[in-house]
Parts: C-alpha cells; structure tokens; sequence
C-alpha cells in the first residue's frame, strides 16, 4: 500500500503556500498606491532627464541593431544604411555583434517616434522590473511596497537610461520566478521566460539547468519531474532558436564573444562583487545563503551560477570614484540582481522587520520606510541630474569633433570617442571611423590622398595620457596635435599617403 506521508506533507506545504498567497493578495490597497506613486516619481525623472545620447560603448551596437530592425532589416545595407558602426563582415554582409533581444524590443519605438525613441523601452523594462518584483512579494505574502528596493536599486535605475540587453535580461528571469510561485505547473512558462532572458544576453541560459532542478526539488509542485523536464525542454527550444540564429548570421553556434575568462581574474572580481553586494543594500550578498521562503532554492539557481560566471571574467566597470564605481560595478550581474533583491526583501521582512514590530509601532516602522524611501528617490534624482550633465557633456566632446573633422574623413579613435561618433544622430557627420589597434588601418591610411585624422578620449579630465597605441601612431603618422577646448580631448591631423612606416 502506498504510504500516505509524502502526500500529507505535500498539502502542508501546499496550504501553507496558499496562506502566503492570501496573506499578499489581502495588503492594504494603499500600499499598492504608494508603490504607484513612487514609480510615477521615477517616470517624471526619466521623463525630465530624458537621455539626449547614449554613454556606454556597448550601447553603440545594441542601438545600431535596433535601427536597422526599425526597418525591418537585419543589416546595414538592406536597411539602406552605410557604415553603421559595430558590425563585422560575413560572407559579404554585415552582421551586428549584439544580442538581438533589445534591438528587438527598441525597434517599435524607434519606428515610430525616431532615433531618441530608443531609450522609452528601458524606463518600461524598469517599471516591469518594479511591478513584477511586486507580485512576487505578494505572492509570499509581503508587502508590494518591496517593489521599491527594485525601482529605487541605484544601478538598475541608472542603467535604465541606457540601451543594453542586461536589465531586461533580469525582467525575464524575474518573471519565471512569478511563474513559479504562480502557477500550478511551472516548467513550460519558466523555461520560456529564460529562454526570453537568453535572447537578451546569451550568459542568462546559465540558469537554465539550476532553475530546472529548483523545480525539481520544490515539494509545492505536483509532478515535479515532469515539470522540471518541461523547464529544459522549452529552455532549450529558445537556446535552439538561438544557435540557428548565430550559424545563420556569424557561421558558428555561439555568436561573436568579445572578451576572455580566466582563473586570474577570479580572486579580484570575487572581493569586488562581494563588497558591491554588501554595500548597496547591506548585507545583500548573503540573503540567498539565509533565506527560507518557497523562493530560495529558484534564488540561488539564479545567482549563484551567475555570480560564478562573471568572477572568471577579464571586466567590471569602473567609475571615477568608490560611490561610482559601486553603483555601475554590478552592470554585468544584473541578469541576477532583481532576483537576489527580491530575496533580500524576503530575508529582511523576516529578520528585521518583523523583529523590529515587536520593539516599536508599526506606525513608527511605516514612518521610517517611508522616510527611507523619500531618501533613495531623492539619491537617485541627483545621480539622473549628474548623469544627464555627463550626456551633456559627451554632446559637446562630439560636437567639438565634428567641428573639427571634415564630414567623410578617416577618423582613428580610442574606444571612448569612438562611442561618442559610432551613432549616426542628426548631429553626427559620417566619416570612416577606426578603432586604434583595428586590422587594416595601416592600408587604409596608405591609400589617403587626404588628410586624416585621430580622435583620443580619456574618462577622467585629469587622467595623464600614457597610451602605447596613440604615442605609436602620433609617431608612425607624423601627425600633428590640435588644439581643443576640453582637457580630456587630444586631436590630431596627419598628413595623407602615411601608411608606410617612418624612417
């Protein structure tokens, strides 16, 4: 006879769940109105510091992605567009080298209301990032007001205003976490959504096999089995899709991987993402480790692997001091960030929270969030204003080159000006750009009849210029330096026909 034990167990866990559920969905409609109400603040900070250009390199390919696809094209040429910036030659083609899930998503905006449209989809991706998380404290049992800890988190609010595949890479992560606590039978809609974050940035299929184990082991799940099957299933169906799209486009299942891995870089990355995880919500590195809700096991399946993956990586960003260096060091983890947030949220309303409303009022605790709250926004509207004045100011670098460089001349630039002119704005003159240390320059200089020209950037205004690449084509070129307004701005002329070396 077949043991009734497990099956009992089963309806604890499942009536405990529900309870839970019950619990979220019964929270005072006012906490939902002030959730409302802190997202419309953050949409009248976007809205009032609108993003005027785009800041981060990476942003270069995503955007020229997404132009062509406005078009309904995967390239340049069949879009109409020439020399568009961040794709790279097969077969005969151009091909762009970034994931395809946000030009997928930016393209709608940007056929419809033009080239600055292109930065409305990460606001929505942002807000989806709130709400979801919302839902899901609902679902154990929380306050939605939780949300917060995601709209107000201050790199998934500065990178809002950027156009990159990471964050909506965390949406759909986040989404299958939803799913989970959501419906009866997870796997399918689970699988999906990472499949989904995949698209966004192919590293998120990581958690692929980890969430379908979560599955595996959640005892609230009838047929578990069967559910973390179909997890995998329809997972790899999208990664299927994927790997037909890189051989159809880049000949190779895997796309074209721009960076290295190595044991060396562990130990670094490992003290700094650990310090970046304790400090901007305190203590949030070790919420996965302590957290006891329904969601721990599908958390750690999520960060976990990812924190793993990108301690081998040779880069995190780096800002020009500790505050903005921890606010834009995590960029490369927020596929897992607003998971390890949420259960964050879930390990402080239990040890925290909860302890605390035994000691003082909860009128006195809601006092508190709500000053907290009212803080975070305000941080976070000084970081847009201080952020717009950099867009700003890479406005007016670029317009001081192209001042400068006569529209459709050979332009050799490091990677920071190279960004500034790699988007065909309005503003933004066409020349033949070329990145220092890039293959086939030294021919292409050759065969100028021309002047040319080179364009170097630093970061930091008051950085000293020790670059090898430029102090050799200074030399190799016999180029001579222009004068500039900005300090971080070094320009040179070089005369035509130089390509051979120097004697």
């Amino acid at each position: 006879m077949t043991s009734t034990v497990p099956v009992t167990i089963l309806h604890r866990v499942r009536r405990e769940a529900d309870a839970n559920a019950t619990d979220g969905r019964n929270a005072p409609a006012r906490h939902w109105l002030y959730l409302a109400a802190f997202a419309s603040v953050y949409g009248l900070l976007f809205l009032a510091y609108y993003p005027p250009t785009h800041g981060v390199e990476d942003e270069v390919g995503f955007i020229n992605q997404t132009l062509a696809l406005s078009r309904g094209a995967i390239t340049p040429e069949g879009a109409g567009f020439e020399g568009l910036q961040d794709f790279r030659p097969y077969k005969g083609r151009m091909v762009g080298i970034r994931n395809p899930g946000r030009p997928l998503i930016s393209a709608p905006f940007v056929a419809l209301g033009g080239l600055r449209g292109v930065f409305l989809p990460g606001a929505l991706v942002h807000l989806g990032l709130t709400f979801v998380g919302a839902l899901i404290f609902v679902r154990l049992g929380l306050s939605p007001l939780w949300g917060c800890l995601l709209l107000w988190h201050p790199t998934l609010c500065l990178y809002s205003r950027t156009v990159m595949g990471d964050t909506a890479a965390g949406l759909a992560v986040l989404f299958a976490l939803l799913v989970l606590l959501s419906s009866r039978r997870p796997g399918a809609g689970a699988g999906l959504a990472l499949g989904a974050a995949a698209v966004m940035r192919y590293q998120a299929g990581l958690v692929l096999p980890f969430f379908a184990l979560a599955i595996f082991a959640d005892p609230a799940i009838a047929r578990r089995r069967r559910e973390a099957f179909m997890c995998l299933l329809t997972g790899a169906g999208a990664g299927a899709l994927i790997v037909a799209y890189n051989f159809h486009m880049y000949g190779n299942p895997t796309g074209i991987v721009k960076g290295e891995f190595g044991l060396r870089y562990f130990p670094g990355n490992l003290i700094f993402y650990s310090a970046v995880l304790l400090s901007i919500w305190p203590f949030m590195l070790i919420a996965p480790a302590i957290d006891r809700s329904r969601l721990r096991l599908a958390s750690a399946a999520v960060c976990a692997p990812t924190f793993a993956f990108f301690c081998f990586y040779y880069f995190h960003d780096q800002g020009p001091g500790i505050v903005q260096t921890l606010v834009v060091g995590p960029r490369l983890i927020q596929i897992a960030l607003p998971a390890w947030i949420v259960t964050y949220c879930v390990v402080m309303d239990r040890h925290v929270v909860t302890r605390l409303s035994g000691l003082i009022p909860r009128r006195a605790i809601g006092g508190l969030a709500g000053v907290a709250l009212i803080l975070l926004a305000t941080f976070n509207g000084l970081m847009f204003a201080r952020h717009q004045r950099h867009l700003e100011n890479l406005i007016d670098l670029r317009a001081e080159i192209a001042g400068t460089v006569p529209p459709g001349s050979l332009l050799l630039s490091n990677s920071v000006a190279w960004k500034l002119l790699g988007v065909l704005y309005p503003a933004v003159p066409a020349y033949r750009l070329m990145q220092l240390g890039e293959p086939g320059f030294t021919a292409a200089a050759a065969r100028e009849d021309r002047a040319w020209y080179i364009s170097f950037l630093t970061k930091d205004p008051g950085a000293s210029i020790d670059d090898e690449a430029l102090s050799a084509a200074i030399a190799r070129y016999a180029c001579e330096p222009l004068e500039t307004r900005h300090p971080e701005l070094l320009m040179f002329r070089c005369p035509p026909g130089t390509g051979a070396p120097a004697p």
